[in-house]
């Protein structure tokens, strides 16, 4: 960013909660911009009702995985903050706004050019939705929405980022911590993606739609709060109304009640499966001149119930479909690559490893390029992107190169087109974030090379619905074809089959063609890879078994 922009931050009277503060990390690192911190006071919302922050208490206390993103937490941004006149507030170029109440009546603020943004939860209908996280677990609402919004002087309000996560099952806290982490990056990837010599005031940021609207989720409105802006000494006070309150405001005592009522029975099935189950995953296989997604015409191959075979990958070669997969002992919880065959009249044989390494692997891309085969595991546990060479078909490989090193990625997906390598792969933003939501995209001229260069639109998809891949794009009819998971609710719920409109350095674009899950199939709980080649396809399913007793 070759000019400067200038950014005022406004934060709440206690100091920045501690998603906020990873956040202001991030903005101190751009370059071309000087932010400046505002502190807010009497700005957040009014407390909660007793029974509510009762009810929160307990649910922070049992339920906690990692540290509360919106706990207030030491300011150690380096950011200045200097004492300012409120009409100063207008001079800076752009404001973000973090405090709740403020959030929501930030047309009450002296503006810069550029107006401001916030980061808000929502409803499927695109309405701001309060406390974080917790009517989504209440309702079992399969996903949680979060977006960042851009309010400008004249009025204007538009939603210009849009996520949607997997909602916990019964904590509300397990709900928002990987929700608010996800989100610390939001407000620094718009800024870096703006082009300092095009800042339109009138569309800065492009819009983006939210989804159709949930019918079944109606709540009463929350009462109206007040707050103030302070910068230094001097305080603005101002009142929210009706008109920009969230769709959804604290439960009442009766409310909350029926609540833990109906969500007790999910906690005590949640312990039983986690004690007295266990999640398997087989394969399933069909030959057919056409694809199809109809999983009641497949031929399931189950493992022993030691194990899981899973993350189907086929390469044909003399005649004969080899399937490679990842393997895992439940008691090592180390995956491991094993291959099978699958012939025409349906007999497999049994999986033999072929290569394990001291992390885990699995998602085995299987490939061939200029007369060597190749693969390219998931070793995200060795926080790499590796690419194996095969030595001896299909039992021996040795590590060709590592694309990519220190980086959190899950399922590496490539794809050859146009005569340009793209790897796709999930990424985590932050460590207490979902592997699950997010979407990268990189290109490289030289599979071997290492250099790979990142997308700029990444994350080019933020949806837990389409984000994950879900086996080897390929092409079908001229199309480019993309597998991904649907991971709302539960990991690897579903998966579907994407169409790839446009694939360029510049733009991505991708539209749904079909769509399959474990709710349209009993008795499996998720499907999460596919894979076809020739008239063969093979996926992977999930199924709850009985756990051994100790």
């Amino acid at each position: 960013m070759a000019e400067t922009l200038t950014i005022g931050i406004a934060i709440g009277p206690n100091g920045p909660r501690a998603w906020e503060a990873a956040m202001l990390r991030e903005l101190s690192n751009i370059p071309g911009i000087v932010a400046t911190l505002l502190q807010f006071d009497n700005a957040d919302d009014a407390p909660a009702p007793l029974a509510y922050r009762l009810f929160e208490r307990f649910d922070n206390a049992v339920f906690g995985l990692a540290e509360d993103p919106l706990a207030t937490v030491p300011l150690d941004s380096g950011l200045p903050r200097p004492r300012a006149e409120a009409s100063t507030l207008a001079r800076f170029d752009l404001l973000v706004v973090l405090t709740d109440v403020a959030a929501r009546q930030a047309q009450a603020i002296p503006m810069g050019r550029l107006g401001a943004l916030t980061v808000v939860t929502l409803d499927a209908e695109g309405r701001d939705c309060q406390p974080p996280g917790y009517w989504e677990v209440m309702r079992s609402v399969p996903v949680t929405r979060i977006g960042v919004r851009w309010l400008t002087a004249d009025g204007g309000n538009r939603l210009v980022l849009h996520s949607c996560s997997s909602t916990a099952d019964f904590s509300p806290r397990r709900n928002r911590e990987p929700l608010f982490w996800k989100a610390h990056a939001f407000i620094p990837r718009l800024l870096r993606r703006l082009d300092p010599h095009r800042l339109d005031p009138d569309n800065l940021f492009p819009e983006v739609l939210p989804e159709r609207p949930d019918p079944s989720w109606v709540e009463a409105m929350p009462p109206a709060s007040t707050g103030g802006i302070c910068h230094g000494a001097l305080s603005l006070a101002f009142e929210t109304t009706a008109a920009h309150a969230p769709g959804y405001g604290y439960p009442r005592i009766a409310t909350l009640a029926h609540h833990l009522a109906r969500k007790t029975p999910d906690l005590f099935r949640f312990y039983h499966h986690a004690k007295l189950t266990r999640e398997q995953w087989f394969l399933m296989f069909r030959f057919s001149e056409h694809p199809t997604s109809d999983l009641t015409q497949f031929t399931p191959i189950l493992p022993p119930t030691d194990r899981i075979w899973a993350d189907p990958h086929i390469m044909k070669r003399e005649g004969r479909h080899y399937v490679f997969i990842e393997e895992m002992l439940f008691k090592e919880n180390k995956g491991f690559i094993s291959v099978l065959t699958i012939d025409e009249d349906g007999r497999h044989s049994q999986p033999v490893k072929v290569l394990e390494r001291d992390y885990h692997l699995s998602y085995p891309q299987v490939f061939e390029y200029r007369g060597e085969i190749y693969m390219l595991p998931e070793t995200s546990g060795n926080r790499t992107i590796e690419l194996y060479r095969c030595e001896r078909f299909p039992d021996r490989w040795t590590l060709e190169t590592v694309i990519m090193d220190d980086i959190d990625a899950v399922d590496s997906s490539l794809l050859f087109d146009n005569g340009r390598w793209w790897l796709f792969c999930s990424i985590k933003p932050h460590p207490a974030a979902s592997e699950n939501d997010e979407l990268h995209l990189f290109h490289s001229d030289d599979l071997l090379s290492g250099n790979w260069r990142p997308h700029p639109e990444n994350p080019v998809i933020s949806d837990v619905r389409f984000a994950r891949p879900a086996g080897k794009p390929y092409r079908h009819l001229g199309r480019r074809i993309r597998p991904s998971q649907n991971c709302a609710g539960i990991y690897g719920y579903g998966f579907n089959l994407n169409v790839i409109t446009r694939l360029d350095e510049n733009r991505y674009r991708e539209e749904p063609l079909v769509s399959v899950n474990a709710g349209q199939h009993p008795g499996l709980i998720g499907t999460h890879t596919y894979a076809r080649e020739g008239r063969l396809t093979v996926v992977d399913a999930c199924r709850r078994i009985s756990h051994p007793l100790i």
